[in-house]
This record gives C-alpha cells, structure tokens and sequence, in this order.
C-alpha cells in the first residue's frame, strides 16, 4: 500500500480495508422520486448487505447518470451510509436515472423502474451494462406486451452481443 500511496498521493488505507481485507461486496436497493418544486431527483441509496464479521458499509463513490429531454448529466455520489437520500439536479422528469452509469463498481443492486423507464434506457443507455442491466429488467416483466417489442429491437440490433443475449433471455 505504500508504493500505491506514494505513487498516487492517495492514502488508500479505507479502501483496502473495504475491498482487500474486508469481505463482500455492497448490496443497494435504490428508488428516486422527482420533485418538480425544486427541480431536482432525490435518490434514495440503501445498502442491504448484512452487516457482521469482516462485512461491513462501504464508502463508496458511484456515477448517477440522470437523462431529460434537455440531455445527459452525470453526477457522483459518496454512498456511505445504510441509508442515505441525495438530491441531484434535474431540469425536468428523467426520462432516465442510471446508478451506477456504466457499471464501474462491484455490486449488486435492486432499483425497480416503471417499465417505460427501462424501454428508455435499453434504447438510449450510453454503455453496455446500462442497456444489459434493462434488458434483464424488462425480460423479468410478466404479462406486458409493450416490453417484447423492445427486448427484440435489442435482441436484433445492439451493437453488443451480450445486451443482445440479455435482451434474448
């Protein structure tokens, strides 16, 4: 760790005690409402992984991709807490809100989308694992017909064959 911290000016002592020393991984359920008062996304981050031993709350810095009609912005947040609420700007209703934009940080997550959502995101994510995390999402929705179309759109054409394989499954 002294090389790294020497080379990098960076002292790196939580993080090896989170991901070399610790065990686990962070486990997030995460939900968003938009408050058009005050133009802004409030995103609601709860770490789930069972907390004993060698596992416990992570600190760490994720990408929060939120898409309105009026573009793309990308904002990072310091989760780091069981339980924390952070407000990001947004001009309008997102058409789109990505945890984790381009799936940077072991994980797991639970962030259930209303199905429109996910048809947005498998359609216009900017990375792989936003429009492979849709493509799971929306093939887990029963009894909607809105969603096949879609998934097969992705299944044809995505230019990565693993949200095709997703969008398949």
């Amino acid at each position: 760790t002294k090389s790294i911290e020497q080379a990098t000016a960076t002292n790196v002592d939580q993080f090896f005690s989170e991901w070399v020393y610790g065990a686990g991984a962070p486990q997030f359920e995460v939900s968003y409402d938009f408050d058009a008062a005050a133009h802004q996304v409030n995103l609601t981050v709860k770490q789930t992984q069972k907390v004993e031993g060698r596992v416990g709350l992570f600190n760490v810095p994720v990408d929060i991709e939120i898409s309105t009609p009026a573009g793309r912005k990308t904002s990072t947040i310091q989760v780091s807490q069981a339980s924390e609420v952070f407000h990001l700007p947004a001009d309008s209703k997102p058409l789109m809100v990505v945890f984790d934009a381009g799936g940077k940080v072991l994980k797991t997550a639970k962030f259930d989308k209303p199905w429109q959502e996910l048809v947005y995101q498998i359609k216009n994510g900017s990375s792989v694992p936003d429009r492979a995390d849709a493509a799971k999402a929306l093939g887990d929705i029963k009894d909607n017909d809105q969603v096949t179309a879609p998934l097969g759109d992705a299944a044809l054409t995505d230019a990565f064959w693993g949200v095709r394989r997703e969008a398949i499954l």
